[in-house]
């Protein structure tokens, strides 16, 4: 008798999840968390990145734009400043020099000897002179450095000393309205002598000081 073939043995089906045991699928569903932490974490920390980076970007951006409209800022300012000073400086050197150039008329008028009359046409031109100059002073001192501003408080040291010790007395005493001495020609040749002197020391100093504005009006402006 011929023999059959034995049928293969059919593989057995997979149990149902249900019944695979808990211990495994304990340990499954941990695995499973944890890839989904790990993949959450890694999104987060991707964007925590991009955030970050975008804003440390945008930061410095930020700060280069102001950094560099300070710059900009002061560097206006600076500008609109030497500018400011580089006008009062040059209004201030012709105010001084109109006044000296009336001072320096006055007091060639006194050498001379000329009347009370002839010199008293001139006391109006040197007032009117000195007073520009006062105001011209005046803006020096408020917008020049502190340099400058020395130099100025000299200016007005000097200025002030010969108009007060020596134009003002003479003026008031033989050249003004009912003035004392306009009858009294020896007090006036005496005192114009003596205010002659004066002037000539004052033209002097005024020449010093001159040099002094002019070499720190050449730093103020570089």
């Amino acid at each position: 008798m011929t023999s059959q073939a034995e049928a293969p043995t059919p593989e057995p089906e997979p149990a149902p999840a249900d019944t695979v045991p808990e211990p495994a699928q304990a340990a499954l569903r941990s695995e499973v968390d944890s890839a989904r932490r790990s993949a959450r974490y890694a999104l987060v920390t991707a964007v925590s990145a991009a955030v970050i980076s975008s804003a440390v970007s945008a930061g410095a951006a930020v700060y280069t734009s102001v950094n560099q409209a300070d710059r900009g800022d002061r560097l206006a300012l600076s500008q609109a400043l030497r500018a400011d000073r580089q006008s009062v400086y040059h209004d201030f050197s012709l105010a001084l020099f109109s006044c000296i150039q009336e001072i320096s008329a006055f007091s060639g008028q006194l050498q001379a000897g000329q009347s009370m009359a002839s010199v008293r046409e001139q006391v109006a031109e040197v007032s009117r002179k000195f007073n520009e100059f006062s105001a011209g002073l005046n803006l020096l001192l408020m917008t020049g450095s502190a340099d400058m501003q020395d130099v100025g408080n000299r200016f007005a040291t000097t200025f002030y000393a010969f108009a007060n010790d020596h134009f003002r007395p003479l003026v008031e005493r033989y050249l003004s309205a009912n003035a004392p001495g306009a009858n009294d020609i020896a007090g006036w040749q005496r005192d114009s002598a003596a205010t002659v002197a004066a002037g000539n020391d004052f033209l002097t100093k005024v020449g010093d000081l001159n040099a002094a504005f002019v070499e720190q009006g050449s730093k103020d402006l570089r």
